[in-house]
């Protein structure tokens, strides 16, 4: 399997002087298993961006707890939300923070072996191709108003948590975007992805993962950037023999 990762500050940030709070990790667990995480921290919380570390951080450390279990994928399945969204909890004890100041949006896409398991809250975009072509797995929900969306922690269990699983073929990739690169790569009108997926894709399975990394930097900040004043974090895993 291949992973590649980048993210580039959006214009607003830049001019107010503020940092990035999108988090990316990309990290294979076992030679059979792989995560990538995206975390989205909120602008408007107080402590986004930790928000946004501690969950790229704490789906990484469930597959490294859980790796060597056979039932890996189900126990995936019925724990993980749970036990991010209470890592977050037991941070912000830790700290002795309020619960208010904290959220950020949250995506993964495991896979071990021939099957996958991927979650989602809040705006950004999972694609998946599984076979010949990409297609949308999971879109942004937003609340009664466009710019609206949910975040970690929660303390309504799973209320907005959506998951998906299956089988994949032997070309598949998993390309995760925060909202500040989805809209570019879906067209809701026509129900369309990007044919740039296809391209993203190719970059990730050919190139070893340093260079990719910077070919995503570098297309964040030149192409991406023409399009959207936020924030912008990818994340991709797909198909590929490691060089």
């Amino acid at each position: 399997m291949k992973m590649s990762k980048a993210k580039h500050t959006g214009k607003l940030h830049i001019e107010k002087n503020r940092p990035n709070e999108d988090y990316v990790l990309a990290q294979k667990i076992t030679p059979n298993i792989a995560v990538v995480v995206v975390a989205d921290g909120a602008g408007s919380k107080r402590y986004g961006g930790a928000t946004a570390d501690c969950i790229t951080r704490q789906v990484v450390k469930f597959c490294i707890e859980n790796a060597d279990r056979d039932d890996f994928i189900v126990l995936t399945k019925s724990e993980i939300y749970s036990y991010v969204n209470k890592s977050l909890f037991d941070m912000i004890k830790k700290n002795d923070a309020r619960i208010e100041d904290h959220g950020a949006t949250m995506m993964f896409a495991i896979v071990c072996d021939t099957k996958y398991v991927a979650g989602h809250v809040g705006d950004g975009a999972i694609f998946l191709k599984n076979g010949k072509s990409f297609d949308v797995l999971s879109l942004p929900e937003n609340g009664e108003f466009i710019n609206q969306t949910y975040f970690l922690p929660a303390v309504a269990q799973m209320e907005h948590f959506r998951m998906y699983e299956g089988e994949l073929e032997k070309e598949f990739c998993f390309i995760l975007t925060s909202d500040g690169i989805s809209g570019t790569l879906y067209n809701p009108t026509d129900n369309q992805v990007s044919c740039a997926c296809e391209q993203l894709y190719q970059w990730c399975k050919v190139y070893d993962a340093d260079i990719c990394d910077e070919i995503l930097k570098e297309n964040l900040e030149k192409v991406f950037d023409r399009y959207s004043d936020d924030d912008k974090s990818i994340a991709i895993l797909c198909d590929g023999l490691d060089s």
